[in-house]
């Protein structure tokens, strides 16, 4: 199911950091996911995929989810957590 809204991220992080909150973000979904080992595990699929058309499948959704022109850079990723806590894994250089 797809759950994609417009969010006004900086209304969003503004209103949570005025009540306390500690926020991560927003980054891309693009480097979200290459921080979080999307390139790693795509290729241990490649090295495991059976044939060519499997092979280019995983390569296609890797590109759909990371590449600017796709979903890489119009996709946001934002984390909020309670004050005091520390980055998260994903948002490591955000």
């Amino acid at each position: 199911v797809d759950l994609s809204a417009d969010v006004d991220f900086e209304a969003l992080a503004g209103a949570a950091r005025a009540a306390g909150a500690h926020v991560c973000g927003p980054t891309t979904q693009s480097a979200f996911l290459q921080r979080m080992g999307l390139l790693a595990r795509a290729d241990a699929l490649l090295a495991a995929a059976p044939d060519g058309a499997a092979r280019d499948g995983i390569i296609e959704g890797v590109r759909r989810l990371v590449d600017p022109a796709q979903m890489g850079s119009v996709y946001k990723v934002a984390a909020f957590m309670p004050p005091g806590a520390t980055a998260v894994m994903g948002f490591e250089d955000a």
